[in-house]
């Protein structure tokens, strides 16, 4: 099994085994201190809008160091049913939402997905961490939950809708992560570009 636990250091609390050793006070004798590396605390959550530039800093650690790395996947460890090569969450359009923290150092990570809005389906995901000078390639290297990542915009993306040349139109049960009535939808011949359509 894996040790999964917030960076830190901790107490080696050692019991002579003549009391059983099954209740907490009987831990009583200091053996050492253990020094764990590693993202501190374990909720340290960030939230980003689909049809936005994203870019979330202020992560910290214990000794963190500049090649320690983060993904984004629906569950740290493993990669999801359905994902791209290596499990990652992509977005349809934009850069793929994973990236790896090249500046992790004493004042915190700055994680960007470049100057392009992220296009992904909205969603709760998980922002996994893996320590540097270890593997850190595939899914299953990152383990450590270092926060929630959620990603505020619609999901699925493929809400298709059919109205009549003529006629009324409207339509409604537009669903996502935090999708609110303050959301707005407008008809275009492509999504961002300038220009309606026309009688719309």
């Amino acid at each position: 099994r894996y040790f999964e636990v917030a960076g830190g250091v901790y107490q080696l609390c050692w019991c002579s085994g003549t009391s059983g050793c099954s209740a907490l006070e009987d831990f009583a004798v200091e053996a050492g201190a253990l020094t764990v590396l590693g993202p501190q605390p374990l909720e340290q959550h960030r939230t980003c809008v689909s049809g936005r530039t994203c870019r979330f800093d202020g992560f910290t650690g214990l000794h963190p160091t500049q090649t320690d790395q983060l993904m984004i996947l629906q569950t740290c460890g493993a990669a999801a049913p359905g994902a791209s090569a290596g499990g990652l969450i992509n977005s349809a359009a934009g850069p793929p939402l994973n990236r790896f923290v090249t500046t992790f150092a004493a004042s915190g990570a700055s994680i960007s997905f470049g100057n392009l809005p992220i296009t992904a389906p909205g969603g709760q995901f998980r922002l996994c961490w893996c320590a540097g000078g270890f593997s850190c390639k595939v899914p299953a290297d990152f383990r450590v939950q270092l926060g929630t990542f959620t990603l505020i915009g619609l999901s699925p993306l493929q809400q298709d809708r059919t109205c009549v040349s003529g006629q009324t139109c409207a339509f409604h049960g537009i669903i996502g992560e935090g999708v609110t009535d303050r959301s707005r939808v407008l008809v275009l011949d492509t999504c961002g570009v300038q220009g309606s359509v026309s009688r719309f």
